[in-house]
């Protein structure tokens, strides 16, 4: 049974039809995306998300949540809330889900631009550019 998972999700309103209202409408929008767990947990665990990146109209003042909710053992709803006058075109969002009997919780995702996971950054006193 999971201890600890993490993942990454990213919602495109070109991709995704029914994404469209996020970056077309105005008013209240909300987006549910159910997510599932790889593996189930023992117990109901805390799930945490964050924004990973955001794209949307310069030109409007921007609004905007994400929330986990129906927070199960098997999975819960990623969702993102917006209202308005703000215009998402993407947003993408990490995430990170654990039981609290961990003592402690250490994630540590590293995403390019594209959304694919990139190398984890070399540790200090390695030979890279960065370091020079």
């Amino acid at each position: 049974m999971a201890l600890l998972l993490n993942g990454y999700q990213s919602f495109h309103w070109q991709a995704k039809p029914e994404f469209a209202s996020m970056w077309n409408a105005n008013g209240d929008r909300v987006y549910h995306i159910p997510i599932v767990f790889t593996a189930p947990f023992d117990k109901l665990p805390n799930v945490v998300v964050s924004c990973h990146s955001l794209d949307c109209d310069h030109g409007t003042n921007t609004r905007y949540t994400l929330s986990a909710e129906a927070v199960t053992k098997l999975g819960f709803n990623l969702v993102l809330n917006t209202w308005s006058d703000t215009h998402i075109w993407q947003i993408s969002a990490a995430w990170f889900a654990y039981e609290s009997r961990l003592s402690t919780v250490q994630a540590d995702i590293h995403l390019s631009g594209d959304g694919m996971k990139s190398p984890p950054p070399e540790k200090e006193g390695s030979h890279s550019p960065a370091n020079h």
